[in-house]
């Protein structure tokens, strides 16, 4: 008897669910599945992207910080963000947001936030960056760009080091030669800060910063694998942005970048603003509402060593207002 009821046990046990207890468990998941995929789907969502950009954007922040306290000067070994062919220095390519040829070096939001155009470093500039930014080494990018029929533009030292030094070409925000949206040289001026809300300049250059127009006039360099962050264990490696890695097709370049602080060689030199004296405030407006809109304020002076900024490959910036436009207050 009790063989038989321990039988009957066991033959129940090895039944499995009946075919109401898996609608059951299938109906659960349904449920669960329905209130997790909104919550996976932000993962890839922009204010996800935009999460982490941020956190990697204010780690970058806090390390170089702490390496410009315990040695005393920002990192060497930047990526220097120009061309060099072994005679001169030229601008990067800018993307032209088609992912069906080979990626260009720079995000085109990146170049429009920052207008950043291809600056020869004067002897005093030099001087200044070594002797009180202590950067004595940089690497030029170097990318080399295919055209849509695998024409190379013949570039085959990437990354390669040079000494700060007169004439090295640096990227500098709003100043130089640049190219334009379908990667031709267009030829920059000195430029002069106006009130006119729809120029910026006394030239025929009207590239204008408009995502940060408080860095007219400052170099901005990539924090890659070479840079003293890294190679002094102050980060395991280069930080990539997830934004451009999503858009890897249409960009090369997808580091953080580390914002100079502006040089009085620069102020001095005339490089940019000679409508505007040193110690002057110049105001910035939220160009989508010039009588009412949110105003922002830049010193026209020299800074010191620790107002450095960062800005993401898309030219984002981390804690200031990210507004897309702003024009000189009129």
């Amino acid at each position: 008897m009790r063989e038989k009821i321990h039988n009957a046990r066991k033959i129940k046990k090895e039944q499995g669910f009946t075919l109401m207890e898996l609608l059951i468990v299938i109906i659960i998941l349904g449920f669960l599945l329905g209130m997790i995929m909104p919550r996976l789907s932000e993962v890839v969502s922009g204010d996800a992207i935009d999460n982490v950009c941020d956190t990697n954007n204010k780690g970058m922040r806090q390390y170089t910080n702490m390496m410009l306290q315990r040695q005393g000067h920002l990192p060497n070994g930047l990526t220097n963000l120009v061309n060099h062919d072994g005679a001169s220095y030229y601008p990067l390519s800018v993307s032209d947001g088609n992912p069906n040829n080979d990626p260009e070096a720079l995000a085109g939001e990146f170049f429009e936030r920052n207008a950043m155009g291809m600056h020869p470093l004067s002897a005093d500039e030099a001087d200044e960056i070594k002797g009180e930014l202590g950067i004595s080494y940089v690497h030029n990018l170097n990318f080399d760009q295919e055209d849509k029929n695998g024409t190379s533009n013949g570039l085959n030292r990437p990354l390669e080091e040079v000494d700060i030094d007169a004439g090295v070409g640096v990227a500098m925000v709003g100043v130089g030669d640049y190219l334009d949206a379908g990667n031709q040289a267009v030829t920059g001026a000195a430029n002069t800060l106006t009130s006119d809300p729809t120029t910026w300049d006394g030239s025929t250059t009207t590239v204008f910063p408009q995502g940060n127009p408080y860095w007219l006039g400052r170099i901005v360099m990539g924090i890659g694998k070479n840079s003293e962050l890294v190679t002094n264990g102050y980060i395991q490696a280069a930080a990539l942005c997830p934004g451009g890695i999503q858009n890897a097709d249409n960009v090369a370049f997808n580091n953080y970048c580390l914002v100079l602080p502006r040089l009085q060689a620069t102020i001095d030199d005339g490089v940019v603003s000679s409508g505007v004296t040193e110690g002057e405030d110049v105001i910035f407006v939220d160009a989508s509402d010039t009588a009412n809109g949110e105003q922002v304020s830049m010193k026209w002076e020299a800074q010191p060593a620790w107002q450095f900024e960062f800005t993401c490959p898309e030219g984002h910036k981390w804690p200031d207002n990210d507004n897309d436009y702003w024009v000189i207050n009129p």
